[in-house]
């Protein structure tokens, strides 16, 4: 029903001039001497919006803040890399990745300096895939754990020693509500009822709006059965390890890496084959699987796309070109332009032929309904 970013975090390289580093810790020390929990909440003015800010100091930080769309975390300003931006999930699917981003670090720009002018790095990623899927509500019973394959690496250097692959799964005694694979992990995915998680415990009754543009209806009102949520989660290790440092890379590999956390920690369904790691995936797993190409930002909540068609044109193309050359460098180890057209008459190709062309080719209208309404 929905697929998009969860959580994202990034580290960035700032200098934290010592006036901003007084005013900080004043704020702090105000707020602590005033925490109470029928106090409201301490807000500053940082990089010219309010943001609260936490009279505790974070582990391992000095300072803290946040709002409702992302965190910002400042350890000892005497180290490099030190402050570190957590968009939350209820942020990222109201706004998108790149303005909640954009609005971020425009704030941290406003206060602090660039140490340079590569001065961003990702640290963590979340992606989440959810499904209406009754019938692996019947299948998640104790014991489905045993289907469960894990591959402890795909990749791996020779300084690294790889730890055995944890993996759980938790509920009642008739009931799984969680299944863990990789937990403690660089690489963790977890599924589980998102229905359950929603009404009993985050209250993010805002995603049903999502779901109900894939046509999902609530059985009953105040109630949310069968849906179900595959969430991947990347962090620093996992991304290092496959050559991700900055977003814009792990935007542009992220079906490859979600492809990856797919078939490295699956979900199978058992037949006859001694060989476990020949068994089939399940179908939730291929259904994610198979969503991993067209692995996109889900549009804003109550929002639709009105960026001038030119630009929007430009942007695209861009994407096609920086994919294209990944392809060829990924066949022949450099980029060739020979190369580089037989891939792109090979996906056309693929296009032309594909059997849900014309489904796609609509669903498309409907995204970019609004493009050039600005004009």
């Amino acid at each position: 029903m929905a697929q998009g970013w969860d959580t994202v975090a990034e580290t960035y390289d700032l200098q934290i001039p010592d006036q901003l580093q007084v005013q900080l810790e004043a704020a702090r020390t105000e707020a602590e001497l005033i925490d109470d929990q029928n106090a409201p909440p301490h807000t500053i003015v940082f990089g010219g919006e309010e943001i609260q800010i936490n009279p505790r100091r974070p582990k391992r930080g000095k300072w803290s803040m946040a709002n409702d769309d992302f965190q910002i975390t400042i350890r000892s300003p005497k180290m490099d890399w030190c402050v570190t931006v957590r968009y939350s999930a209820a942020g990222l699917w109201e706004y998108g990745l790149e303005a909640l981003r954009e609005r971020a670090v425009g704030m941290l720009l406003k206060e602090c300096r660039q140490k340079g002018p590569d001065f961003a790095r990702i640290s963590e990623a979340h992606w989440a895939f959810d499904f209406y899927a009754p019938s692996f509500t019947n299948q998640m019973v104790p014991g489905i754990l045993a289907d469960v394959i894990c591959h402890s690496s795909t990749k791996k250097n020779n300084e690294t020693k790889l730890k055995p692959v944890a993996a759980g799964e938790w509920g009642r005694a008739d009931y799984v509500e969680t299944l863990d694979i990789g937990k403690g992990g660089a690489l963790h995915i977890q599924v589980y009822d998102k229905g359950k998680e929603i009404t009993e415990a985050s209250g993010k009754v805002w995603m049903c709006s999502l779901w109900e543009r894939a046509g999902w209806q609530a059985e009953e009102e105040g109630r949310i059965r069968d849906v179900w949520r595959l969430e991947i989660r990347m962090k620093k290790e996992f991304l290092r390890g496959r050559g991700i440092l900055r977003l814009d890379e792990m935007k542009a590999g992220l079906a490859e890496l979600l492809a990856e956390a797919l078939c490295t920690r699956r979900l199978t369904v058992p037949n006859d084959d001694q060989n476990r790691a020949r068994w089939p995936l399940h179908p939730l797993w291929t259904a994610a699987y198979q969503a991993t190409p067209e692995a996109r930002e889900m549009l804003p909540l109550g929002k639709q796309i009105t960026e001038a068609g030119d630009a929007l044109r430009d942007r695209l193309v861009a994407n096609v070109a920086g994919n294209l050359r990944t392809a060829v460098v990924l066949q022949v180890g450099a980029y060739d332009p020979a190369d580089a057209r037989t891939i792109l008459n090979e996906a056309l190709e693929h296009l032309e032929a594909d059997p849900a062309h014309n489904r796609k080719e609509a669903k498309a209208q409907e995204v970019y309904k609004y493009v050039n309404a600005a004009r």
